[in-house]
């Protein structure tokens, strides 16, 4: 009886010492998965501006093609 309360325990034990030995790495992961979050996002951000200012260039083309024609 003294085994087995033994080989429990200690099964018990290891147990509890992986739980912790993961929780760090958990917690890692979460931090990695964050972190390629924000770089995605400040990626979509830069294509979102590259497309304003693009957007922006063309009006003003039209916009001085339009006071050219008008001035005409």
């Amino acid at each position: 009886m003294k085994k087995v309360s033994f080989f429990a325990l200690a099964a018990i034990a290891l147990l509890f010492a992986a739980c912790n030995d993961k929780k760090p790495g958990a917690a890692q992961s979460v931090e990695n998965v964050e972190s390629s979050g924000d770089a995605q996002l400040d990626a979509m951000e830069e294509k979102a501006n590259a497309v304003r200012d693009s957007a922006d260039a063309r009006t003003a083309a039209l916009e001085n093609s339009t006071d050219s024609v008008q001035a005409e």
